[in-house]
């Protein structure tokens, strides 16, 4: 047997827990930090659970910190958080054993029989959860633990005077904190209590879920937590709380009850921000994730509340994100931890195959991609509509007399280009490329034209209102390539394309409007043809990073960009189109569209090649 640590053997002999019949098994947790690129590191967390009878003891020892005590009782689970490797030393009561831990992976503790060495098992969940997350380090915030601010609201239906209801909320609130901050880390800070005029003639708990929404704002919390009276505590299958989605801004539970424990009370509370930190439900019949509460497990001798080391380790995961990187909502997650949660949730999902809980919490997972590309984008835009503000002041405006107003509008266009990939390199590196591209079309398609198409209408008023558009066009001026505000718009929408639809859809796009203009209209144009292909491949280098956003920022120019133009032919109505060029699948035009395009290639940006 080990001998206990001197700096643990204090600490647990002033909790009770050095009695004659202990069992001691010591587990040292080594975090090693290990440097991936410049600046850049790596974070790691797994879950360790305790399945046998006896307390474990753990000192952890994260990167070159001095060691910390980690006690896990008989049936409970904790995160162990770190950077980039996670090592275990502990002993099976026999032998010391060494273990490298996986990040994004849970493990537990058993004796299979007794008078046997115990064992180290990790849990069985889908896939390789990949390499550990890798974040800037100048967003590693080791030392903080990660707090949702919290407002609670009682509604009119509350019958007892605020001196009776705000302690037992606030005693209730601070007991989930340490809960929660025991499991994941996470802590919850009280900001304020308050009260909300439910609808009495209600009776649909999602309804009313739906009313506490609309009526009450978080304000300065992260999430209103309201406590309605006008429903009465029901045992069995009924809702008692509910919030719509991890990192939601509301929960609504269920308060009116008569010989209800406060324990029973704390449980439901428990519950429902464990959903709100990604847990699912549990098949396991003592975690607070279990579907059906009330079940008289908070009657027993010596019950605690307690998260299963599966749901330990989803809320573990978006902790570390909330710790590292400040995340506050599920379009912000890297694709890593979106990817770990849907395994995750995967492998939970036939554990309780009549429960929706699971799946329902994977697809909204997968959801959240889009939706932070989206969130991503419109920060973007944002940024080049404050920047649009100032134009009078930008650098465009030092301009030596006698430079003609086609200069100044090119310019224009380069600093709004070069100022929206600043602003992309503020959001999230996995979305900041397809982000950037989408926010410079929607901000340089002033005519409105990505609107109009069928398979994007959605997506653009996701990304910008008809109100915020016109709003827009009124404080960008007229930003031009080469003199041209036609040539803008035909390279940067048909970037976006690029981003939305990929590259072979958008070159399409490109080649059928031409052919349309042909009929009555402009007439067709390789002049166009030559900025929207300057377009693909510019989104192109810039989706494979070949051309990252941080040179965007600070090299980007219309001649870097866009070919010389003056040898090709525009304004060809269809007849002399046909006769000069034939039709899609002639080679007379896919020869000119090739030159064309070998002739962007061809420019300095792109010297290290196209695929």
């Amino acid at each position: 047997m080990l001998k206990l640590p001197s700096f643990v053997a204090p600490k647990l002999a002033r909790r009770g827990r050095l009695g004659a019949s202990f069992q001691l098994v010591i587990v040292v947790v080594t975090c090693f930090f290990v440097a991936t690129s410049e600046n850049r590191a790596a974070a790691a967390v797994a879950v360790l659970s305790n399945r046998t009878g006896e307390p474990l003891v753990a000192a952890v020892y994260a990167d070159d910190q001095p060691p910390r005590p980690l006690a896990i009782d008989p049936g409970a689970s904790r995160p162990v958080f770190g950077l980039k490797k996670l090592v275990v030393r502990w002993s099976d009561g026999q032998d010391v054993q060494n273990t490298e831990l996986t990040p994004g992976c849970a493990y537990f503790v058993s004796r299979p029989d007794a008078g046997r060495p115990l064992q180290l098992r990790q849990i069985g969940l889908n896939g390789h959860p990949g390499p550990p997350l890798v974040i800037a380090e100048d967003n590693l915030l080791l030392d903080s633990a990660p707090t949702l601010r919290v407002k609670v609201l009682v509604d009119d239906d509350e019958r007892r005077p605020r001196s009776r209801w705000e302690p037992e909320l606030r005693k209730r609130v601070a007991d989930a904190s340490a809960v929660l901050q025991a499991h994941c880390g996470v802590q919850l800070q009280l900001v304020g209590f308050d009260r909300w005029d439910s609808d009495d003639n209600e009776n649909d708990f999602m309804r009313s879920m739906a009313e506490f929404e609309r009526e009450v704002a978080p304000g300065d919390a992260d999430v209103a937590i309201g406590f309605s009276s006008q429903y009465a505590v029901q045992r069995g299958r009924f809702h008692m709380g509910g919030t719509r989605k991890p990192l939601h801004t509301h929960i609504l539970i269920k308060e009116r009850a008569r010989g209800i424990l406060d324990t029973e009370r704390l449980e439901l509370l428990v519950h429902e921000l464990g959903h709100l930190l990604g847990a699912s439900h549990s098949p396991e019949p003592t975690s607070v994730m279990r579907p059906v509460l009330l079940g008289g497990l908070q009657r027993t001798a010596g019950a605690t509340v307690q998260f299963d080391p599966v749901n330990t380790l989803t809320m573990a995961l978006l902790a570390d994100e909330m710790r590292l990187r400040q995340v506050r909502s599920l379009g912000e997650i890297t694709k890593l931890t979106r990817r770990r949660l849907q395994q995750v949730y995967a492998a939970l999902d036939p554990a309780l195959p009549e429960d929706p809980a699971a799946g329902l919490f994977q697809k909204i997972i997968g959801a959240s991609a889009g939706t932070a590309v989206i969130d991503d984008a419109r920060k973007i835009i944002a940024g080049v509509e404050r920047v649009a503000k100032l134009k009078d002041k930008a650098p465009l405006t030092s301009l030596h007399p006698g430079e003609t107003d086609v200069a100044r509008s090119d310019l224009l266009l380069e600093w709004y280009v070069r100022q929206g990939a600043a602003a992309a390199t503020r959001v999230n590196p996995e979305t900041a490329p397809q982000a950037y591209l989408l926010a410079m079309g929607a901000v340089l398609d002033r005519d409105g034209l990505l609107s109009e198409l069928p398979l994007l209408a959605t997506l653009e008023g996701r990304l910008a209102s008809p109100t915020e558009r016109e709003r827009r066009a009124a404080v960008l001026g007229e930003p031009t390539m080469r003199g041209r505000a036609d040539l803008t718009k035909h390279f940067f929408v048909s970037a976006h394309l690029v981003a939305v639809l990929g590259t072979q859809k958008a070159r399409a796009a490109g080649l059928v409007k031409e052919l349309a203009d042909s009929h009555g209209g402009s007439g067709f144009s390789f002049v166009d043809m030559a900025a929207n292909r300057a377009g693909i491949v510019f989104a192109h280098a810039v989706l494979a990073e070949r051309l990252p956003l941080e040179r965007v920022a600070r090299e980007f120019t219309i001649d870097a960009v866009l070919p010389p133009l003056d040898d090709l032919r525009e304004g060809m109505q269809a007849d002399q189109f046909t006769a000069d060029f034939g039709g899609l699948t002639d080679e007379r035009l896919q020869g000119e569209l090739r030159r064309i395009e070998t002739r962007v290639i061809a420019l300095p940006l792109y010297s290290g090649g196209h695929e």
